[in-house]
This record gives C-alpha cells, sequence and structure tokens, in this order.
C-alpha cells in the first residue's frame, strides 16, 4: 500500500474531525487541538493519506528541548488498511532521531491493541502501567467540605510542593498531564505552577496536597498530583476537591494515579474508578541504543 505522508495543513481541519467523531464516544480531543498543532513550529503534526484520502494521523511534540512526545495517533477504522501506523513512524523517527532526543515516548489506552502491536514491532517498550480513574460529578452524590481545605495562590509555594512531593516518583519517575507525560526536571516544574494550574492543600503547607488544571472538553478538569499521608487526610482532601469541582459546574474528573493500595483506597471511596479495569495506562518509550542503531544517532 502507498502512503502520502505529509505535513498536516489547516485546510485538513473537517478531514480530521471526520475521521475522528466516531472515536472515544465521540468526544476525541483532536478537534479541539487542531489548530494549536498545526501552528507548532518546532513540532510536526502530520497527515497519512491514501489516495487523496485522509487516512491518518500523528503528532510529535517536545516536551523539552530533549524530550520527544508522540500523540494523536490516529487511523481511520472504515478504511480497514494495513501499514498506516508504520508509515507514520517511518516518517516521524527519522526527523525526531535527528534532534538526538534523550527520550521519546507515548501513552496509550491499554483496549488500543492495534496500535499497541504496531508500536511493539517497531520496537517501542512498554516501561511503565498506571491507572486511569474518573467520576462523573452528578447532581445527587454528596462530597464533604473539610474545613482546613484551602488555595494556594503563590506560585512560590506551589514551586515549592512540587518540589517536595513524592507523588511523581511513585508514577515511575513522570509527570502525568491527562494523556501526555512529562520527565521529572527542574526546568518543567514552572509549566505545573503557571496560572492554569490550581493547587489545594489540607491545613499547612507540610499537609496533604493536589493539584488540577481545566481539561480540553468544557467542563472536565484533570487532577495530576495528589500528595496523601493516609487515608483519613486523603479522602478529606479529595472529597473537598471534588466539592468544590461540583459547585463549580464541573460535570467530570479524570487522573491517573499510581498501583499503590493507600491512593487507589482514597480515590475508590470517593467515587472514583477505573473505566474497565485496572493498569489501564500504558507509557511506552524507544530504547536509545535501538535510535542510534536505525537511524545513527
Amino acid at each position: 500500500m502507498d502512503f502520502k505522508v505529509r505535513p498536516m495543513r489547516p485546510g485538513d481541519e473537517e478531514a480530521v474531525r471526520k475521521m475522528v467523531e466516531n472515536l472515544w464516544e465521540g468526544h476525541d480531543y483532536l478537534p479541539m487541538l487542531f489548530h494549536k498543532w498545526v501552528n507548532d513550529e518546532r513540532g510536526l503534526f502530520i497527515a497519512v493519506e491514501v489516495e487523496d484520502h485522509l487516512a491518518g494521523c500523528a503528532k510529535l511534540t517536545w516536551l523539552t528541548d530533549k524530550d520527544a512526545w508522540l500523540e494523536g495517533l490516529r487511523s481511520d477504522m472504515e478504511l480497514k488498511k494495513r501499514g498506516i501506523g508504520r508509515a507514520t513512524l517511518d516518517y516521524l523517527m527519522p526527523r525526531l532521531a535527528a534532534q538526538t532526543p534523550e527520550t521519546v515516548r507515548f501513552a496509550t489506552y491499554w483496549g488500543n491493541i492495534g496500535s499497541i502491536k504496531n508500536s511493539e514491532r517497531y520496537g517501542f517498550i512498554r516501561e511503565k502501567e498506571l491507572n486511569v480513574k474518573s467520576v462523573e460529578i452528578v447532581p445527587d452524590k454528596k462530597w464533604k467540605a473539610h474545613e482546613q481545605y484551602r488555595r494556594v495562590e503563590d506560585e512560590g509555594e506551589k514551586m515549592r510542593l512540587l518540589g517536595r512531593t513524592s507523588f511523581f516518583d511513585r508514577c515511575g519517575g513522570y509527570i502525568v498531564d491527562g494523556w501526555r507525560v512529562y520527565p521529572v526536571k527542574e526546568e518543567v516544574f514552572p509549566l505545573f505552577a503557571d496560572t492554569g494550574r490550581a493547587f489545594r492543600c489540607l491545613g499547612s503547607g507540610e499537609g496533604d496536597f493536589l493539584s488540577f488544571a481545566p481539561d480540553y472538553r468544557p467542563g472536565e478538569v484533570k487532577l495530576t498530583l495528589f500528595q496523601c499521608s493516609g487515608v483519613e487526610t486523603g479522602r478529606a482532601l479529595l472529597s473537598s476537591f471534588l466539592n468544590e469541582m461540583q459547585e463549580s459546574g464541573v460535570g467530570y474528573v479524570e487522573s491517573v494515579i499510581p498501583d499503590e493500595p493507600l491512593i487507589r483506597h482514597v480515590f475508590a471511596s470517593e467515587g472514583l474508578v477505573s473505566w474497565e479495569r485496572e493498569h489501564d495506562y500504558w507509557i511506552y518509550t524507544f530504547p536509545q541504543g535501538l535510535l542510534k542503531e536505525r537511524y545513527g544517532r
């Protein structure tokens, strides 16, 4: 099968929307990010065509100067054409390797069998399994607000909290930001302490705390950091947060957590559960040795 791979153009917006309109029950985030990705001068948003028909797409994003991230890998399920994923990687990987990255990663849901098999055949290795947890914020569910639950507004305090959390280490050495995973590097921390990130503490800054941000769709929030020392304080913090989300009109909260009994128990107690199974969030990496062997970098 002959594929034409090229940079995505602004005029491809409608074709992308149609290609993904039935994925994730109609809630794929690609249409919301289309223009941002097309205009990303450092990264690369590509289209894969078959006989002038959009058959797939993918996005290369640079999280830092040396950490590459692959996302938005999609194919037109109705075409039933083999090789779209391979054509995508054959185009992206040499261009990526030319910039000598320290890491090349992507994350996927365990049920994306075709994408997983293609990536593993190409050489990607599963590096970590985490757990997606979510909850619908419905009116008849009541969460309690703890009296010591408070906002953290100062950016300096946010940076101090980021510097002392063990949550990233427990996640395997990653900062998991929805379906994007950053390396734990000091240069990344300011991104997670800016005005778009909200922090909440239980009591003083030495106690339990969390961080969250709006997700791509209105009314949805991603909970990206959860530091707790015990079941009682953890539940008080999480319940207070969910109460705040309910009062703010948020309809859905999603988080990715490590496979630890304490955090899993706290989340389950407050109604955050997996979609289908545990260990459903898979992080893949491309080995540095194979990158050098295959592309001479």
